[in-house]
């Protein structure tokens, strides 16, 4: 079968927030229910539903014929493209869908005149850090797990030079 990206359409949004909870559940194992909790309302499938027409919120799902197994959740805020939840489904995982999903992301990003592409990453993930890395992100900051209860880097990769507009705004 082939795969395919594409941007999310309404009636696939339960069963990618489904695999969302799943990958929420796998990423949080050692947490309470009620932790869990707290980041799957983070994207309920109602304002998803919503969200999904907004100009500056990217939903993509990548489907093996009409499976979904992979999916993005990410933003465009002030040039920035802000990667909030990427996953695969178990048993499709080390077979280049989330190779193929960031590289469709950040030609997302550069289409809508992003400068940066910015992700939070567990440091625990090390096939995600791999994977951001292999893409030529790099980690600017880490927040230790003492501080909010969670660990975690920030990366971030140039995708062009930054606006003099905004260069203007930070002088």
């Amino acid at each position: 079968m082939k795969y395919t990206i594409k941007k999310l359409e309404e009636h696939e949004v339960k069963d990618t927030i489904k695999l969302f909870r799943s990958i929420i559940d796998e990423l949080h194992v050692d947490s309470s229910k009620v932790e869990r909790s707290h980041y799957k309302a983070t994207h309920p499938v109602s304002k998803v539903r919503k969200q999904l027409h907004d100009k500056d919120n990217v939903y993509l799902v990548g489907k093996l014929g009409d499976e979904i197994i992979s999916f993005m959740f990410a933003l465009v805020a002030d040039g920035v493209g802000n990667i909030h939840w990427s996953g695969v489904k178990t048993g499709h995982r080390k077979e280049g869908y989330a190779k193929l999903l960031l590289d469709k992301t950040i030609k997302v990003f550069i289409r809508k005149s992003c400068h940066e592409a910015r992700v939070f990453i567990y440091p625990e993930a090390k096939g995600a850090c791999k994977l951001f890395k292999s893409f030529d992100f790099e980690e600017k900051s880490f927040i230790d797990e003492q501080f909010f209860g969670v660990g975690i880097i920030l990366m971030e990769k140039r995708l062009a030079p930054v606006p003099l507009t905004k260069v203007a705004k930070k002088i």
